[in-house]
């Protein structure tokens, strides 16, 4: 069947089954956004599972010419995927690399209270460093540093290592001299709203400095679960509190030695080389402070808790007439990682992703009831915000910051 017969009438650019190049054999979508799809597939040769991404032949937005350049300069270094082959045909441009693992964002959202731990933040971004240190090494910035952006290894011997991904955006900033280019007086908006530097916001050439920025708001967000502008959508209004909040109060979760990579980077100007291997040594010095091994597990290694589970289910399902409260089965400070790894809190009888509900068979209830079956109806959805939860069938909504159940009007 040709590329024609295969496209889809929704617009996917390739369908299961059909065969790129005669060598990779599509097995499903796994994605896709403003700048393109991205599929699973058999490499027909080695047997491997790839990753193949494709963008539109006639968009505009062309960025996969520069993601295999960046690719092919990076080849053999770590941290980074394996290149595999690229090609294209009137309809659509694609490459092909290594599959990986789950992303750094989908994994901190998995996590009770959309955070990681400390042990786990510094260890990630110690990581990150050393693939945005590998990137500038070869003469580019990344210009949009995102947990997204990163992934873990799929392989058991790639599954703790961090990846870079995603080098659309990417610019050179030396020129053939191998001097830093002269910035332009203005350059348009690049990267991703929440984690972009204050320089993108202000439309100024970007430098490596400003990976830098988007790294160190990634890692506030590791360890905090959130950034104070999550809720906002406009660019300017962000770009606005960027500008007047205070950078040195996201530390209060960090270890002391954040103070010296924070001062570091805010002294860096466009032309300044930053110094990785002060901040890895940073880095280095507060997990060893704070008695970090490197080869403990990462948060989503750690296996819940389902014995603990299975005694919540028994509580919460007897009947009426043999009531036990929840607080009979944890105690009031008692946070338990059930399924999906979410977090059953005894006193608020709710579940955080924030304050959520129980994942797959459980629903946050009320105040009261602790947590009921789904076999009771309880549908919740989550409000536009991502943070409050409507009660479809009893027309109630739970506002995470009053930390109550009402009426919805």
């Amino acid at each position: 069947m040709d590329d024609e017969e295969m496209f889809s009438e929704f617009g996917d650019l390739l369908q299961s089954g059909q065969i790129v190049k005669e060598r990779w054999r599509i097995t499903k979508k796994l994605g896709g956004g403003g700048f393109g799809e991205i599929y699973e597939a058999i490499d027909l040769l080695t047997k491997e599972t790839v990753a193949v991404k494709t963008e539109s032949a006639i968009d505009n937005r062309q960025v996969l010419k520069m993601e295999v350049a960046v690719l092919k300069k990076l080849k053999g270094k770590p941290h980074i995927c394996k290149f595999i082959g690229c090609g294209k045909n009137d309809r659509f441009n694609y490459i092909v690399m290594s599959l990986q693992g789950m992303n750094l964002s989908d994994l901190r959202r998995s996590r009770p209270r959309g955070a990681f731990s400390l042990s786990t933040t510094i260890r990630l971004s110690y990581q990150i460093i050393q693939c945005i240190k590998t990137i500038h090494e070869v003469g580019f910035l990344h210009r949009d540093i995102k947990p997204s952006n990163f992934t873990i290894g799929k392989t058991p011997d790639t599954k703790r290592t961090v990846y870079m991904l995603d080098f659309g955006l990417a610019r050179q900033y030396i020129n053939s001299q191998g001097n830093v280019r002269t910035p332009r007086i203005e350059a348009g908006f690049r990267g991703t709203v929440r984690y972009a530097s204050l320089n993108a916001h202000k439309l100024k050439e970007l430098g490596r400095h400003d990976d830098l920025w988007s790294w160190f708001y990634m890692i506030v967000e590791f360890i905090s679960g959130s950034l104070p502008w999550k809720k906002l959508k406009d660019k300017e209004r962000i770009g606005l509190m960027k500008e007047r909040c205070d950078n040195w109060k996201f530390l209060k979760l960090l270890p002391s030695e954040y103070s010296d990579i924070l001062r570091h980077i805010q002294e860096l100007g466009y032309f300044d080389e930053p110094d990785y291997d002060f901040i890895l040594e940073c880095i280095q010095s507060s997990i060893h402070r704070k008695g970090i091994n490197m080869s403990d597990p990462f948060d989503w290694e750690r296996p819940t808790s389902s014995s603990a589970a299975t005694s919540i289910t028994q509580a919460t399902n007897r009947p009426s007439g043999h009531h036990t409260s929840t607080h009979a089965v944890l105690s009031h400070q008692t946070q338990l990682e059930i399924h999906s790894n979410e977090v059953f809190d005894t006193q608020k009888a709710v579940i955080p992703k924030q304050e959520a509900g129980l994942a797959d068979r459980f629903s946050a209830r009320d105040t009261e009831g602790g947590c009921a079956d789904e076999q009771l109806g309880i549908i919740l959805q989550r409000e536009r915000d991502g943070d409050d939860l409507f009660n479809e069938q009893q027309g109630t909504s739970y506002c995470k910051r009053s930390l109550i159940w009402s009426r919805s009007p």
